[in-house]
């Protein structure tokens, strides 16, 4: 799924003018970096968006299962045992 053609460029402008101004910014995502221009569906604005987020930033990248499946499993183990 892609978002709007209107949305890499908006993205970029916001990025470019925090970039700019030395202004702290954190962004989430359940995608790897090398999707971010698929997603965007623009390659160099994705490419740009990267460069300056990761050039004073700092990646955190997390693997496993989701606390809020791993919750939603113990609620509804939890169910079942009372039912």
């Amino acid at each position: 799924k892609r978002l709007p053609q209107a949305a890499a460029d908006d993205l970029l402008d916001v990025i470019l003018e925090r970039y700019r101004h030395r202004k702290s910014t954190m962004i989430t995502s359940n995608r790897p970096i090398e999707d971010w221009g698929k997603l965007l569906g623009d390659n160099a604005a994705a490419s740009a968006i990267l460069d300056r987020l990761l050039h004073r930033g700092h990646l955190l990248k997390f693997e496993g299962k989701s606390y809020r499946l791993k919750e939603a499993s113990k609620r509804l183990a939890l169910e079942k045992k009372n039912n």
